[in-house]
C-alpha cells in the first residue's frame, strides 16, 4: 500500500472497496540473522450505510386484484455484501407473510385477492444493514377514479357522408393507462369496413349506412386497477338520400273529371314534394288533385322529391285531357217526295274515336252508325223524327230533331185525303205569287219550296196549326233570291 510504511496503518475515507485481508511486512537487518518478518493476516471488512436507492411508488388497484411492491435499497452486513433485512408496514402495523401475504421480509411485497381494508395511504418498509436501517417514503394503495370529461354527442348525418365521435376520460391514477372500447346497441365495435379508431378515444365512420344509424357509447377503463366508465348515449340517425320506388305513369282524365296524381312510395324519411308541368312549379304535396280537369290540365308533368339529403325525379309523364263530345252541325229539317233519297248529316268535335247512332222516333236506326245517314226511294212512312246520339270515352250528345217528310209525289195523292194543293198565282213568278191550298181538318201543315233536287228552299209555311178549309199564303221570289227554274211546293203534315 503506499506511503503505509509505519507500524499503524491507517485508511482515511474508507470505503466498500477498502474491504479486504491485510498484512504487514516488517524488514529488519541481516546482522540479526532474519530480514523480513510478515505479520498475520488481518481481515477488515468496511460496512456501507443502509439507504433506500429505489422508493416504492404508490399503486392503484382492483378489488380482487393482486398488487406488487418493490423497493431497493444497499448496505452491506459484516461478512457478506448487500445482505439487507426488510419490514413492511401499514402503519404501525408490521405486515407478516399469510394466505394473502408474500414477500413481507423481502424487497417485494405481493398483496393478493385486495379489499377494501387494504386501501390507505400509510405503507412504508423498513431496509436493515450493518450500518443502520433505511426507512421508504410513505405509499398508497388505492383504487383509482375515473370520470369522462367530454361526453360523445349525438348527430344527424345524411348516407354516405362521414362521422365522428369522441370522448375525453381524466383520472387519478399517476402513470395509468386509459383504454377505450366503442359500442353500437351494445356490440362491440372492431376496425375495418370503414370503421377506424374503434378503441381509441375517437371513433371514425368514413361512409355512414343506415345500418349505422342507433344509441353509441364508449367504456373506458384504467390499467392498472381495471376501473371502468360508460360514456353516455350518443344517438346517430342516418338519413337516407329519397329514392323512387316508381316513376308515374301516363294519365288521361276527361274534361270535369276528377285526377289525382299520387307520389310513389320512396325512401328518405320526411320528404319534400313537388309536381311540375311544362317545367313549372304547380303543387308541394305527396298527393296533386284536380277536381275539375280542364284542356289546361294538359301536358308535361314530373315529380321531385326531396330532403336535406338529396332529390330524386320520376320520369316526365303526360297527361292527355280528353274532350265530350259537341255539335258544330246540327242535322236540318228535311223535305222528300216519294221515291226520293233522304241523307241526314251532322258535324262533331271532341275527342276520338267517336260514334254515332242514328234514331228515328227515339228507336235506333240499324247500320246508321256514321256522322251522315242516307236512305233511298223514300216512302211516307220514313217520315219522322230523327236524332243522332254521338259517344265517345268522355260522354254522349244527341242531336236537335230533325223532322222528315216525305210527301206524295203528286196532288191527285194528297187529293185522296182531302188535302188539295193549287198552283201559284201568277205562274210563272216575277215577283210575289199567291199560293192556295185546302185542308180536310184543323192540321199542323208545313209548306215548303222544293228544287229540282228536291232539296228545301223556303219554308213557306212552318209546322203550323191552320184550321178546316181554304187558306192561302204568299212569297216573294226576290226576296228568296231564287234562281230562274222550276220550283215544287209541298204541303204537308206531321203525318205524312
Amino acid at each position: 500500500i503506499p506511503g503505509q510504511t509505519t507500524a499503524v496503518l491507517s485508511i482515511v475515507g474508507a470505503s466498500y472497496t477498502s474491504s479486504g485481508i491485510y498484512r504487514c511486512i516488517l524488514n529488519g537487518s541481516s546482522a540479526c540473522g532474519t530480514q523480513q518478518i510478515t505479520s498475520d493476516a488481518v481481515a477488515i471488512v468496511v460496512g456501507v450505510p443502509t439507504r433506500i436507492t429505489v422508493q416504492p411508488q404508490d399503486k392503484s388497484v382492483s378489488f380482487g386484484g393482486t398488487v406488487t411492491i418493490d423497493v431497493e435499497a444497499e448496505g452491506g452486513v459484516i461478512g457478506g455484501t448487500n445482505q439487507l433485512a426488510y419490514r413492511w408496514y401499514r402503519g404501525t402495523q408490521q405486515l407478516f407473510d399469510n394466505a394473502r401475504i408474500s414477500g413481507a421480509g423481502t424487497s417485494t411485497l405481493t398483496i393478493r385477492g385486495v379489499q377494501s381494508s387494504d386501501i390507505g395511504t400509510d405503507y412504508y418498509a423498513i431496509a436493515t444493514g450493518a450500518c443502520g436501517e433505511a426507512t421508504t417514503r410513505q405509499f398508497a394503495l388505492f383504487v383509482p377514479s375515473l370520470s369522462i370529461t367530454r361526453q360523445p354527442q349525438a348527430q344527424t348525418v345524411c348516407e354516405g357522408t362521414g362521422t365522428q365521435f369522441s370522448a375525453d376520460a381524466t383520472t387519478n391514477a399517476p402513470g395509468s393507462t386509459l383504454n377505450y372500447q366503442w359500442f353500437l346497441r351494445n356490440t362491440a365495435l372492431t376496425n375495418g369496413n370503414g370503421i377506424t379508431g374503434a378503441t381509441t378515444n375517437t371513433l371514425t365512420i368514413a361512409s355512414s349506412a343506415i345500418a349505422d344509424s342507433g344509441d353509441y357509447t364508449v367504456v373506458v377503463t384504467v390499467q392498472p386497477g381495471g376501473v371502468r366508465v360508460t360514456s353516455s348515449v350518443a344517438k346517430l340517425t342516418v338519413n337516407a338520400k329519397p329514392v323512387l320506388a316508381a316513376d308515374v305513369d301516363n294519365q288521361e282524365a276527361c274534361v270535369g273529371a276528377r285526377l289525382t296524381l299520387t307520389a310513389p312510395q320512396s325512401t328518405g324519411g320526411t320528404l319534400n314534394y313537388r309536381w311540375q308541368v311544362n317545367g313549372i312549379d304547380i303543387n308541394a304535396a305527396a298527393v296533386y288533385d284536380i277536381t275539375s280537369v280542364q284542356v289546361t290540365n294538359a301536358g308535361t308533368y314530373r315529380l321531385i322529391v326531396s330532403n336535406d339529403c338529396g332529390a330524386d325525379t320520376t320520369k316526365t309523364f303526360t297527361v292527355t285531357v280528353n274532350t265530350p263530345p259537341t255539335i258544330t252541325e246540327q242535322p236540318v229539317q228535311e223535305t222528300r217526295m216519294v221515291g226520293g233519297t233522304l241523307t241526314l248529316r251532322v258535324v262533331a268535335a271532341g275527342t276520338t274515336p267517336i260514334t254515332y247512332q242514328w234514331r228515328k222516333n227515339g228507336s235506333n236506326i240499324i247500320g246508321a252508325v256514321s256522322s251522315s245517314y242516307t236512305k233511298t226511294n223514300v216512302l211516307p212512312e220514313d217520315s219522322g223524327s230523327y236524332t243522332v246520339v254521338i259517344r265517345n270515352a268522355c260522354g254522349e250528345v244527341t242531336s236537335e230533331v230533325s223532322v222528315v217528310r216525305v210527301v206524295p209525289n203528286s196532288i191527285t195523292d194528297a187529293e185522296q185525303f182531302g188535302y188539295i194543293l193549287k198552283y201559284s198565282e201568277p205562274n210563272p213568278v216575277a215577283d210575289v205569287a199567291t199560293i192556295r191550298y185546302t185542308v180536310p181538318a184543323a192540321a199542323v201543315v208545313r209548306l215548303a219550296l222544293l228544287d229540282n233536287a228536291g232539296r228545301t228552299v223556303a219554308v213557306l209555311v212552318n209546322n203550323q196549326l191552320v184550321e178546316e178549309g181554304d187558306h192561302a199564303t204568299t212569297f216573294n221570289a226576290s226576296d228568296l233570291n231564287l234562281a230562274s227554274g222550276s220550283y215544287t211546293l209541298v204541303l204537308s203534315t206531321p203525318q205524312g
